[in-house]
C-alpha cells in the first residue's frame, strides 16, 4: 500500500515481494495471491503508470494461476470524491496526457 504515485517505489516493492522480475516487470509470482492495499494516488507524479503496471500484472497473475487484488485507500477515495488537495502538478499532467491518448478532452 501507500505507493502514492511513486513508480520506482512500486517496482521495488513488487520485486522485493518476489512478484515481478525487476528488469522486465513481468509477473513471476506464479500462484501467489497478492493484495495491494490502496493509496496509489496523491503525492507522486506517476499514478497512471502505476495503474497500468498493476493492470498488466493482474492479467499476468491470472494466467499463471495467481491473483493481484487492488484495494482503494483513503487517498484513492478522496480523488473519487473530488478532493484533489494532495494531487501533484505532475499527476495532473500525466492524467491529462492519458486522457488525450484515450480520446478524451481533459478538464
Amino acid at each position: 500500500g501507500d505507493l502514492h504515485g511513486d513508480l520506482s517505489k512500486a517496482r521495488r516493492a513488487l520485486a522485493l515481494a518476489g512478484l515481478v522480475d525487476p528488469e522486465t516487470l513481468d509477473w513471476v509470482g506464479g500462484e501467489t495471491v497478492a493484495v495491494q492495499m490502496g493509496d496509489i494516488l496523491d503525492r507522486g507524479d506517476e499514478e497512471v503508470a502505476i495503474f497500468e503496471l498493476l493492470e498488466k500484472l493482474k492479467a499476468q497473475a491470472k494466467r499463471a494461476g495467481g491473483a493481484l487484488h487492488v484495494l482503494l485507500g483513503n487517498h484513492d477515495v478522496m480523488n473519487v470524491d473530488g478532493d484533489f488537495r494532495y494531487v501533484t502538478r505532475g499527476a495532473y499532467e500525466e492524467s491529462a496526457r492519458w486522457a488525450v491518448a484515450a480520446g478524451e478532452t481533459p478538464k
